[in-house]
């Protein structure tokens, strides 16, 4: 009963974090979509930068707020308690990772790397946290599983040849890509830093295919 119970409450916090999809949905749309009435798409990389470093800057002040002034942290916790971790009550909480590592992988990386990068976030670690907590039997590191690793590479390898088939349509560079940002999302979901993985998970991907695709010597376009 009580794995049942944190089962549930995982996927309630993942499936919230789910809604962070609409940062890459919404930056790939904006670079594919022109301006009406102007020569250029709704957003380039500088603007989408500008706009998720305003994003995430305001709620690491909402943070710093509710951290310093304990009736503020009280009223947060209260009302948002279903979404937090008892770790979090009192430090920095998940979603602030994910912003932070959102918006430095649309700074750091190219528009199609970036895009990659968080949706291995939000899917990968996901499904890694579902099918460990369902179904993991075989113990890797800490308390991750083998199963809960597989999932995370398997989702993270077909987000990989999606996206990166749409943008360079040659199979092996397609599969290689593909092949190295699921692994290298997968390790550092598995791997127990002592940084949040919302954080290290897309910046670690996102630099591993940066680096496979100079290594390559491919041009990766914009989406």
């Amino acid at each position: 009963m009580r794995q049942v119970r944190e089962l549930i409450r995982e996927l309630r916090r993942k499936g919230f974090h789910a809604i962070g999809v609409l940062i890459p949905i919404g930056y790939y749309l904006g670079l594919k979509l022109p301006l009406p009435g102007a020569d250029r798409m709704w957003l380039t990389q500088r603007d989408a930068t500008l706009i998720l470093g305003g994003i995430t800057a305001a709620y690491f002040l909402i943070e710093l707020v509710r951290l310093i002034d304990p009736d503020a942290n009280r009223f947060i916790v209260r009302r948002f308690r279903f979404l937090l971790r008892r770790s979090e009550v009192h430090t920095v909480t998940g979603t602030g990772y994910f912003l932070l590592g959102a918006f430095l992988s649309v700074w750091l990386f190219r528009p199609v790397f970036a895009i990659g990068a968080i949706l291995y976030l939000i899917f990968g670690d996901f499904l890694a946290a579902l099918v460990g907590k369902a179904i993991g039997r075989i113990k890797l590191i800490a308390r991750k599983s083998l199963e809960g690793s597989l999932a995370c590479f398997t989702v993270c390898f077909v987000i990989g040849v999606a996206l990166f088939w749409n943008v360079t349509p040659d199979l092996p560079i397609t599969l290689q890509l593909a092949v190295i940002g699921a692994i290298a999302a997968t390790v550092a979901e598995l791997v127990p830093l002592k940084i949040n993985d919302n954080l290290t998970m897309p910046l670690i991907s996102g630099a591993a295919l940066m680096i496979a695709a100079q290594t390559i010597r491919v041009e990766i376009p914009l989406p």
